[in-house]
Protein backbone atom coordinates (compact mmCIF):
# COMPACT_ATOMS: atom_id res chain seq x y z
CA UNK A 1 0.00 0.00 0.00
CA UNK A 2 1.39 3.54 -0.94
CA UNK A 3 0.98 6.05 1.33
CA UNK A 4 1.10 8.74 -1.27
CA UNK A 5 -2.52 7.85 -2.72
CA UNK A 6 -5.98 9.27 -1.64
CA UNK A 7 -8.38 6.39 -1.98
CA UNK A 8 -11.40 7.99 -0.92
CA UNK A 9 -12.61 12.00 -1.97
CA UNK A 10 -16.29 11.78 -0.21
CA UNK A 11 -19.43 10.74 -1.62
CA UNK A 12 -20.39 10.45 -5.16
CA UNK A 13 -22.71 13.25 -6.57
CA UNK A 14 -22.40 15.06 -3.33
CA UNK A 15 -22.42 18.55 -4.19
CA UNK A 16 -19.54 20.44 -2.77
CA UNK A 17 -20.25 22.93 -0.35
CA UNK A 18 -24.01 21.96 0.35
CA UNK A 19 -24.59 21.01 4.35
CA UNK A 20 -27.99 20.07 5.81
CA UNK A 21 -27.91 22.36 8.08
CA UNK A 22 -27.11 22.15 12.55
CA UNK A 23 -28.95 19.78 14.43
CA UNK A 24 -30.79 22.34 16.79
CA UNK A 25 -33.87 24.58 15.61
CA UNK A 26 -33.34 27.72 14.72
CA UNK A 27 -35.27 31.21 14.94
CA UNK A 28 -38.46 30.83 13.07
CA UNK A 29 -37.46 33.41 10.64
CA UNK A 30 -34.27 31.14 10.15
CA UNK A 31 -36.50 28.29 9.01
CA UNK A 32 -37.22 27.71 5.47
CA UNK A 33 -40.42 27.95 3.82
CA UNK A 34 -41.26 24.29 4.25
CA UNK A 35 -40.18 24.66 7.82
CA UNK A 36 -42.58 27.44 8.62
CA UNK A 37 -45.67 25.79 6.51
CA UNK A 38 -45.44 21.96 7.97
CA UNK A 39 -47.51 21.35 10.78
CA UNK A 40 -46.37 20.14 14.33
CA UNK A 41 -47.21 16.79 15.76
CA UNK A 42 -49.43 18.26 18.84
CA UNK A 43 -51.05 20.96 16.33
CA UNK A 44 -52.21 17.67 14.51
CA UNK A 45 -53.57 15.95 17.77
CA UNK A 46 -55.37 19.24 18.90
CA UNK A 47 -57.23 19.62 15.54
CA UNK A 48 -57.53 15.38 15.45
CA UNK A 49 -59.26 15.93 19.40
CA UNK A 50 -61.24 18.83 18.44
CA UNK A 51 -62.69 16.86 15.29
CA UNK A 52 -63.76 14.08 17.03
CA UNK A 53 -65.11 16.16 20.12
CA UNK A 54 -67.48 18.55 17.46
CA UNK A 55 -68.48 15.69 15.09
CA UNK A 56 -68.29 12.69 17.15
CA UNK A 57 -69.59 13.55 20.47
CA UNK A 58 -72.02 15.99 19.13
CA UNK A 59 -70.62 19.17 21.19
CA UNK A 60 -70.52 20.37 17.69
CA UNK A 61 -74.03 20.84 17.56
CA UNK A 62 -73.93 24.95 18.14
CA UNK A 63 -71.40 25.33 15.99
CA UNK A 64 -73.61 23.47 13.55
CA UNK A 65 -76.63 25.54 14.53
CA UNK A 66 -75.18 28.95 14.15
CA UNK A 67 -73.89 28.11 10.96
CA UNK A 68 -77.05 26.86 9.30
CA UNK A 69 -78.67 30.36 10.91
CA UNK A 70 -76.28 32.27 8.94
CA UNK A 71 -77.09 30.46 5.68
CA UNK A 72 -81.11 30.61 5.74
CA UNK A 73 -83.38 33.15 4.06
CA UNK A 74 -85.69 35.51 6.24
CA UNK A 75 -88.65 33.85 5.25
CA UNK A 76 -87.58 30.64 7.33
CA UNK A 77 -86.43 32.70 10.62
CA UNK A 78 -90.12 31.40 12.55
CA UNK A 79 -89.54 27.69 11.53
CA UNK A 80 -86.30 28.04 12.49
CA UNK A 81 -86.57 28.88 15.22
CA UNK A 82 -89.10 26.51 16.21
CA UNK A 83 -87.35 23.60 15.59
CA UNK A 84 -84.12 24.82 17.27
CA UNK A 85 -86.45 25.49 20.55
CA UNK A 86 -88.58 21.91 19.64
CA UNK A 87 -85.25 19.67 19.09
CA UNK A 88 -86.29 18.17 16.05
CA UNK A 89 -84.28 19.75 13.43
CA UNK A 90 -81.43 17.87 11.62
CA UNK A 91 -78.78 19.46 10.34
CA UNK A 92 -77.71 18.84 6.64
CA UNK A 93 -74.05 19.87 7.16
CA UNK A 94 -70.12 18.30 7.76
CA UNK A 95 -67.04 19.19 9.69
CA UNK A 96 -63.84 18.66 8.19
CA UNK A 97 -60.16 18.76 9.57
CA UNK A 98 -58.32 21.62 8.27
CA UNK A 99 -54.86 21.07 9.27
CA UNK A 100 -53.53 24.15 7.34
CA UNK A 101 -55.30 26.46 9.48
CA UNK A 102 -55.36 24.18 12.70
CA UNK A 103 -58.86 24.24 12.72
CA UNK A 104 -61.58 22.28 11.90
CA UNK A 105 -64.53 23.87 9.58
CA UNK A 106 -67.78 23.33 9.03
CA UNK A 107 -69.77 23.43 5.86
CA UNK A 108 -73.33 23.65 5.52
CA UNK A 109 -75.20 21.63 3.11
CA UNK A 110 -73.33 20.91 -0.32
CA UNK A 111 -71.24 24.14 0.10
CA UNK A 112 -68.00 24.34 -1.35
CA UNK A 113 -66.78 26.62 1.11
CA UNK A 114 -66.79 26.35 4.88
CA UNK A 115 -69.10 28.46 7.06
CA UNK A 116 -67.75 28.76 10.72
CA UNK A 117 -63.86 27.73 11.61
CA UNK A 118 -63.47 26.36 15.10
CA UNK A 119 -60.42 26.66 16.95
CA UNK A 120 -58.93 25.88 20.08
CA UNK A 121 -58.52 29.21 22.65
CA UNK A 122 -56.97 27.32 25.57
CA UNK A 123 -56.54 23.98 26.38
CA UNK A 124 -60.68 23.32 27.02
CA UNK A 125 -62.89 25.18 25.33
CA UNK A 126 -63.03 26.39 21.60
CA UNK A 127 -64.44 29.40 20.08
CA UNK A 128 -65.58 29.55 16.89
CA UNK A 129 -65.52 32.45 14.11
CA UNK A 130 -67.65 33.00 10.41
CA UNK A 131 -65.23 33.39 7.98
CA UNK A 132 -67.01 35.83 5.82
CA UNK A 133 -68.55 39.06 7.36
CA UNK A 134 -72.03 38.07 5.63
CA UNK A 135 -72.41 35.03 7.41
CA UNK A 136 -71.37 36.47 10.91
CA UNK A 137 -74.43 39.61 10.05
CA UNK A 138 -76.57 36.65 8.83
CA UNK A 139 -76.60 34.76 11.90
CA UNK A 140 -76.51 38.03 14.38
CA UNK A 141 -79.98 38.98 12.41
CA UNK A 142 -81.63 35.66 13.28
CA UNK A 143 -80.56 36.12 16.87
CA UNK A 144 -82.26 39.54 17.23
CA UNK A 145 -85.13 38.14 15.23
CA UNK A 146 -84.89 35.23 17.95
CA UNK A 147 -84.50 37.06 21.14
CA UNK A 148 -86.51 39.90 20.23
CA UNK A 149 -89.31 38.63 18.14
CA UNK A 150 -90.13 35.25 18.15
CA UNK A 151 -89.40 34.64 22.38
CA UNK A 152 -91.32 38.07 23.02
CA UNK A 153 -94.31 35.71 20.76
CA UNK A 154 -93.82 32.50 22.35
CA UNK A 155 -94.49 34.56 25.95
CA UNK A 156 -97.56 35.91 25.06
CA UNK A 157 -98.94 33.12 23.62
CA UNK A 158 -98.78 30.73 26.64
Amino acid sequence: MNYNELYHHGILGMKWGKRNGPPYPLHESDKSAAEKKKISRTEKKHVDYLYKRLAEKGSGLPVARGATAARIDKSLYREFAEAVTSGEYYLRGRFEKNYKEKSVDYYVGNDKEPTVRARYKDKKDYVYDFIDKTSDIRYNEFVDYFENEYLKEKNTTK
